[in-house]
C-alpha cells in the first residue's frame, strides 16, 4: 500500500485492508482488534536508525485517536479496517515513512509506504504552496500607467467573453491596439515591409511624380516613405505605378 501526505500532517485517518493469509480467494481478516495476539506495528522514517513500535489502542470508527485501530464492518467489509498512524511519524524532516502490520492469526503482514511531501494534495486551493496566489496575481496585474499589448488585450477579451462579459478597453489599451494593427506587413504574418500605416500614405500625405518616379511623403511632407516607377503612354499619362 502506497499513499503520499503532506508532511507535517495530522490526524490521518487511514482505510486499510488486511488479507487472510489462509484464504485463497485473496480474502480479508476479520476479527482483529488493537489487542488482539500476536498483532504488532512499527514505523520507520528514512532518517530513522531503528523502527518505532506503535501501541495500538481502541478507537471510534471516523474519529482519530493516535495509534488507534478499528474494524469497519465484518459483514459488510471484510478486512477492512480504520487505523489512525502517530502524527510523529509523518512529521516534517523526513522524505517518506514506512509501516509494518503483523504478527495475527492468518494475518497476511500489510506494509505502508508513505511519500511525505510538501505539496498537500488535500488543498484544493492551491496544494499548500505559499506563493502560488502571490505568483499567479503578479502575472494577471499590469505595471501601473502601462499599456495592454494587443496579446494580452486579446486574451483579457476572450477570458472575459467566455466568462459571458462584456470587455471594455481602457484608452490606452485601444491606443495600443490600433497601433499595433497599424504597425503589421499589409499581408500580415509580421511587422516589417509593406505596412498598413503606409498604404494610407498616398492617400492622405504628399505626393510627387518627376521623371518616373513617383515619391510618398511621411507626414512631415518632407521625409520619402516609400518610391514607385511611373510608366507612361500616349493618351494615358500614367499607365502604371510599381512600388519599389
Amino acid at each position: 500500500m502506497k499513499l503520499a501526505k503532506l508532511a507535517g500532517a495530522t490526524s490521518e485517518i487511514w482505510q486499510i485492508f488486511i488479507r487472510d493469509s489462509s484464504s485463497t480467494t485473496g480474502a480479508g481478516l476479520t476479527g482483529l482488534a488493537f489487542n488482539t495476539s500476536g498483532l504488532t506495528a512499527y514505523y520507520n522514517r528514512d532518517t530513522d536508525s531503528a523502527p518505532t513500535a506503535i501501541t495500538l489502542v481502541t478507537m471510534t470508527a471516523g474519529t482519530f485517536t493516535s495509534s488507534g485501530f478499528k474494524e469497519i464492518s465484518s459483514a459488510n467489509m471484510p478486512g477492512w479496517y480504520q487505523f489512525c498512524p502517530p502524527n510523529a511519524a509523518l512529521a516534517s524532516g523526513a522524505k517518506s515513512c514506512a509501516f509494518h502490520l503483523k504478527g495475527a492469526t492468518n494475518m497476511a503482514p500489510l506494509p505502508i509506504e508513505v511519500q511525505l511531501t510538501a505539496v498537500d494534495l488535500d488543498n484544493a486551493t492551491s496544494f499548500g504552496l505559499s506563493r502560488l496566489d502571490a505568483a499567479i496575481s503578479s502575472r494577471s496585474t499590469l505595471a501601473a500607467g502601462a499599456a495592454m499589448t494587443l496579446t494580452a488585450a486579446y486574451d483579457a477579451a476572450k477570458t472575459a467573453s467566455q466568462a459571458g462579459d462584456a470587455m471594455a478597453l481602457t484608452s490606452a489599451e485601444r491606443n495600443s491596439t490600433a497601433d499595433a494593427l497599424l504597425g503589421r506587413n499589409v499581408a500580415g504574418g509580421s511587422s516589417a515591409g509593406r505596412l498598413v500605416k503606409e498604404a494610407l500614405y498616398v492617400l492622405r500625405n504628399k505626393t510627387d511624380i518627376s521623371a518616373g518616379t513617383l515619391t510618398v511623403y511621411q507626414t512631415d511632407d518632407t521625409t520619402s516613405a516609400f518610391t514607385a516607377t511611373v510608366q507612361t503612354t500616349a493618351g494615358n499619362p500614367i499607365s502604371q505605378i510599381d512600388p519599389a
